[in-house]
C-alpha cells in the first residue's frame, strides 16, 4: 500500500470523500464556510467531502499532507475539538490555547503514528457561523520534517476565516509573537516630525515571517510556478505588515493630508503620494550580503530606520496608500532586478496598464529622487514586470 493510499484510508472515518480533481493552488477557498488559504503553489486537492466539511490536499514534491476539517460543536472548547481530531488519528500531541483575531484558538505540534511517524502542526479556530470550527493539520515524513517545517507553518499561517481580519498576522505567527505593548517611534516626512507606535513584538515577528516566506520562495527557484511564488511571497508580507504599521499610516495621514490639500487642491492624492515617495527615496540603501537570505527589510524595521532596498520601499508606499483607499500595486521584475510601486491616481507620466482591465496606474520609482511617472527608459517594457495584486 502506498503512503498516500494509507493516509486516505485512515481518514475515511473522518470524511465521506467524494470525487477527485487537481488544483494549482493560489487562493484555496470555501464560500460556504467562508475560509480561505493563500497556499504555496503546487498543492493538489486529493479528496473532499460532499458536504464541504472536509478536504485532503497534498503537496507531492515534499510529501506534505494538508487536512481541513469542519466541526459543528456547541459544547466543546477549541482545544477539546483539536484534541478529538488528533486522537482519532492516533496522534501524540501537545496543545496550547491563545487568542487570534478576537477568537480563542488552539494550536498543536503532533506526531501521527501510521506505518511510520508523521510530525506536523495543527490548529483549531472558530469560523464565522456560530458554533462552527475549522481544524487544519499539516504534516510530512519524519525524516524530512526539519527541512520542511517552515513550509508547513507557512501553509497553515495563510489561513483566513474572517475578511475583517484578512490583512493581519497569521494564526501561527500570532501565537509565536504575542503583542507586548507599544514602542514609540518618530518619523520625519516633509520636514514634519510624526510620533507614532508599533508593537514591541513587531520587529522580531515580521523578520521571522520574511525569513520563513523567503525559505518557501527559495524552493521555487527552478520551478514552473516561480512567478506565482514571488507574488505569494509579497502578498504574505503585505498581509502580515498591514496592521503592524497601521498606526503609522493613520498618524502620517493625520499630519500630512491637509497639507497636501492646501498645496494641491486639485489633486491632493498625488501630492500626498509624492510626500511618501520622496520620503522613501531618502532611506539608507541596504541589501543582504548572504545570497541565501532575503533582501527584503520588514516594514516595521523600515519605520525604525533599518536600511532597505526597492521592494521594501515600494511595498511600504503601496500599503500606506491602500490604507487610505488609494488602489496601488507592487511591480517586480526579474529581468530588471528591480521593484516599483504603481498607484491608481490620475497624473502625468509613465503608466502601467493592468492586463485584462481598463485600469491605469502611474509608476513610482523609490530609489531615485524623481516624481511619480518618471522612470528609467530601460524599465518601460511592461511585459517584463510581474504585478502583485495586494489584497
Amino acid at each position: 500500500m502506498t503512503r498516500l493510499a494509507s493516509i486516505k484510508g485512515f481518514f475515511l472515518f473522518i470524511f465521506i470523500f467524494f470525487g477527485f480533481f487537481s488544483l494549482s493552488a493560489e487562493i484555496f477557498s470555501d464560500d460556504n464556510y467562508k475560509f480561505s488559504f493563500d497556499l504555496p503553489e503546487g498543492y493538489s486537492l486529493i479528496d473532499y467531502s460532499k458536504d464541504g466539511s472536509g478536504y485532503l490536499l497534498s503537496f507531492e514534491p515534499l510529501n506534505i499532507s494538508l487536512v481541513i476539517k469542519i466541526n459543528y460543536n456547541e459544547d466543546s472548547s477549541v482545544n477539546e475539538i483539536l484534541n478529538t481530531n488528533l486522537s482519532k488519528l492516533n496522534a501524540q500531541s501537545s496543545i496550547d490555547t491563545f487568542k487570534w483575531n478576537d477568537s480563542i484558538s488552539a494550536i498543536s505540534t503532533f506526531t501521527i503514528n501510521l506505518e511510520k511517524a508523521y510530525p506536523g502542526w495543527g490548529i483549531t479556530t472558530a469560523l464565522q457561523a456560530k458554533n462552527t470550527y475549522i481544524t487544519v493539520l499539516a504534516y510530512c515524513d519524519e525524516e524530512t520534517f526539519n527541512n520542511y517545517e517552515r513550509f508547513i507553518i507557512s501553509t497553515i499561517n495563510s489561513l483566513n476565516v474572517n475578511q475583517d481580519f484578512y490583512n493581519c498576522p497569521g494564526i501561527i505567527i500570532s501565537y509565536a509573537f504575542p503583542k507586548e505593548g507599544n514602542q514609540n517611534i518618530c518619523l520625519n516626512i516633509e520636514n514634519t516630525k510624526i510620533n507614532t507606535t508599533i508593537d514591541k513584538s513587531d520587529l522580531e515577528a515580521s523578520q521571522f515571517l520574511v525569513d520563513m516566506e523567503y525559505s518557501v520562495l527559495a524552493m521555487y527557484a527552478n520551478n514552473q510556478f516561480w512567478k506565482e511564488a514571488w507574488q505569494r511571497y509579497y502578498r504574505c508580507i503585505y498581509r502580515d505588515s498591514y496592521s503592524r504599521i497601521e498606526n503609522a499610516g493613520v498618524d502620517i495621514y493625520k499630519n500630512l493630508y491637509n497639507k497636501a490639500k492646501k498645496e494641491n487642491p486639485q489633486n491632493a492624492q498625488i501630492k500626498y503620494a509624492q510626500y511618501l515617495l520622496s520620503w522613501v527615496q531618502n532611506f539608507d540603501y541596504k541589501r543582504a550580503d548572504n545570497k541565501n537570505s532575503s533582501d527584503f527589510t520588514p516594514l516595521p524595521a523600515v519605520l525604525t530606520g533599518e536600511g532597505n532596498d526597492c521592494d521594501s520601499r515600494s511595498l511600504l508606499v503601496a500599503l500606506l496608500l491602500k490604507q487610505i483607499g488609494i488602489e496601488s500595486l507592487l511591480l517586480i521584475s526579474n529581468e530588471y532586478s528591480h521593484a516599483m510601486v504603481a498607484t491608481e491616481i490620475e497624473a502625468p507620466g509613465q503608466i502601467y496598464s493592468l492586463e485584462g482591465s481598463d485600469r491605469y496606474f502611474i509608476f513610482g520609482e523609490t530609489t531615485a529622487k524623481v516624481t511619480w511617472g518618471m522612470i528609467n527608459a530601460d524599465f518601460q517594457d511592461q511585459s517584463k514586470w510581474i504585478v502583485v495584486i495586494l489584497p
